[in-house]
Order: C-alpha cells, then sequence, then structure tokens
C-alpha cells in the first residue's frame, strides 16, 4: 500500500511542478496593496516539507501497516496571510489542484480539488470558483492545469452550461505593483562609503606588514619573501631595492622557490 501511495504521489508532484506560481510578491487589491513575500516563502517550504515526507523524515502519523511510527517533527513555518489562498499545494500526504473550466472575458472558472494520497489516496469533491485579474489569461485553454495565489472576495454568479444560475467564490489575483525605487545614494555618502572602505584596506595592509616583519625577523622564509616584494614593488611600503633584496636573499637561502627568481629581476649593486 505504501509503494502504491507513492506512485500516485509521484505522478501528481510531477503533473504540479509542471505548473509554477506567478511571482508577483506586491500585489494591489481594491486599492491596499500587500506583500505576499511570506506566502511565497511558505509555498516553497510545503515543497520541501513533502519531499522530507516522501523520503521518509519527520513525524508521518499513517506510518506502514505493524511497523512503528515515525516522530521526528519537522519544521514548517506557520501559515502567513490566511485570507489568501494558494494553488496548487504539492505536499505528499495531501494536496491542491486547480484546473480551468472556462475561459471567461472577466476572469477564470477553475475547478479546484483537494486530495489526500496516504495511506490511500482519495478525493474531495472538486468545488468551482472564479478567478479574476489572473496575469496568464489570454494564453489559458480550457482544461489547462493554473497556479495562483489568491485573495478572497466575496462571491461570482454565472449561468451554467444547462441554464441554471450558480454562485461561487470568487477569488481576486489582484494587480502586481512594482517595488518602490530604492533611495540614491548621495555623492557625500558614496564617498564616505569609499573612505571607509580605504581606512578598512589600510588597517588590514599595516596588520599583514607587521604580521610578516614579525615573522620574517624569526626566520620565516615566506614572510622573508613576501617582505621582499613588497619593497622591490612598492605595495603598502616605500619602494626600496636595497630592502628587498635583503629580505628575498635570506629568503633564497632557506630554499624559497621563487626568492632566487626575483634576486635576478633586480638591478646589480
Amino acid at each position: 500500500m505504501r509503494i502504491q501511495a507513492i506512485v500516485v504521489i509521484l505522478v501528481t508532484s510531477l503533473r504540479l511542478a509542471a505548473v509554477e506560481i506567478p511571482y508577483h510578491p506586491l500585489r494591489s487589491v481594491g486599492g491596499t496593496n500587500y506583500n505576499l513575500v511570506p506566502l511565497y516563502q511558505y509555498a516553497n517550504a510545503r515543497k520541501t516539507y513533502g519531499m522530507q515526507e516522501l523520503m521518509g523524515i519527520g513525524d508521518l502519523r499513517y506510518g506502514t501497516q505493524g511497523g512503528p511510527q515515525k516522530t521526528a517533527k519537522l519544521k514548517l513555518p506557520v501559515r502567513p496571510l490566511t485570507n489568501w489562498v494558494v494553488y496548487p499545494i504539492d505536499a505528499v500526504s495531501w494536496g491542491t489542484s486547480a484546473m480551468v473550466l472556462q475561459v471567461l472575458d472577466d476572469g477564470l472558472l477553475l475547478e479546484v480539488k483537494e486530495f489526500f494520497c496516504l495511506p490511500t489516496r482519495r478525493e474531495r469533491p472538486p468545488a468551482i470558483c472564479f478567478l479574476q485579474n489572473y496575469p496568464n489569461k489570454a494564453g489559458l485553454k480550457d482544461g489547462a492545469a493554473v497556479a495562483f495565489i489568491a485573495i478572497q472576495a466575496g462571491t461570482y454568479s454565472y449561468t451554467d452550461l444547462l441554464g441554471a444560475r450558480r454562485t461561487v467564490a470568487r477569488y481576486d489575483y489582484g494587480i502586481p505593483v512594482a517595488a518602490p525605487p530604492a533611495r540614491q545614494t548621495t555623492v557625500e555618502e558614496s564617498a564616505s562609503v569609499q573612505q571607509r572602505q580605504a581606512e578598512t584596506r589600510a588597517k588590514m595592509a599595516a596588520s599583514l606588514l607587521r604580521s610578516d616583519q614579525e615573522s620574517a625577523a624569526r626566520g620565516n622564509e615566506y614572510a622573508q619573501y613576501r617582505l621582499g616584494m613588497l619593497y622591490m614593488t612598492g605595495d603598502g611600503v616605500p619602494t626600496n631595492q636595497a630592502t628587498a633584496r635583503e629580505w628575498l636573499l635570506k629568503a633564497a637561502e632557506q630554499g624559497h622557490p621563487e626568492a632566487s627568481n626575483e634576486l635576478r629581476k633586480l638591478p646589480a649593486k
């Protein structure tokens, strides 16, 4: 039974994975702006949670018949913005899906399903709802799977194919809102940042120089080589060919592989 359930789960997960929720984290509904970043993070966390379930990690209360049940708790964030819905939810033990019944001028008529996969797959009767302001409506056809995050927005009435008047739940995707432009950094602020960065680099260079000087004085050939190169190139210290020669010679005498080569580049005394 467990293997059967996993096969059903994998097929369902692959089908739902092909439908991505459009990413519009900032939206306006009825003049109110919403930040949906926490809800997108929750939806992603549910996918991770579902894969942990599939791998047998965590509190799988259904267990296997006659076998021990797992008790390690999975961490799932508290669901934010509970007046917003997410389709699909792609967990392992349960999930949701949405399919286009009809593309209308003012929105989408959808069939939404909730199903439970473990210990055996079963579905609740499908429900019909209406979704307005969906951004990708023009490219959809009847029967297409859709993914969305939308807010509950009352009810919607329509006439079905048999001429009966029906009222269903209405959801509003909202109007995507561009993020406010970042404040421009002033010339003074940029100069201050550059100055602090320069001061930090100078302090680091001075600290490294002191460390090399101490190590070179104790006979470390690598520190002697680095000091020789610093004085040869004038990197952080005044250029001094005599001091460069002194330290490179000491490093070469201890067998540093590059010191002898660099010594030959210095002008003869």
